[in-house]
């Protein structure tokens, strides 16, 4: 937490809510993002500030390229098993993949 002693002096970022695509088990909620859908979403919302509000919608997917392969890798392994993790949607189209900025995984 941000709040504990030894880095409270420290500055900190709030980011907008965002849907996390992840697919790890945790009971948290659905808001809490894995580290690479943070660190996309904060530099979406740092180039968002600095273009005014017009940012390029694929500047950033480069970073999240090994995240999208491997979600798609889990996805089909599921889908494979006919099991879906209880907060997942899961696509059956052939262009499926992870979507980050999206509340379902495709």
């Amino acid at each position: 937490s941000y709040t504990h002693p030894q880095i409270a002096h420290l500055p900190c970022v709030k980011l907008q809510e965002y849907t996390s695509t992840f697919w790890r088990e945790q009971d948290l909620g659905q808001n809490f993002l894995a580290t690479i859908e943070a660190i996309y979403y904060l530099c979406r919302e740092i180039q968002q500030c600095i273009d005014g509000g017009n940012p390029d919608p694929h500047a950033f997917d480069d970073l999240v390229l090994l995240y999208a392969t491997q979600h798609r890798r889990i996805c089909d392994s599921y889908r494979a098993q006919n099991k879906t993790p209880r907060v997942w949607s899961i696509g059956s189209g052939a262009t499926d993949g992870a979507r980050i900025g999206s509340s379902n995984v495709r």
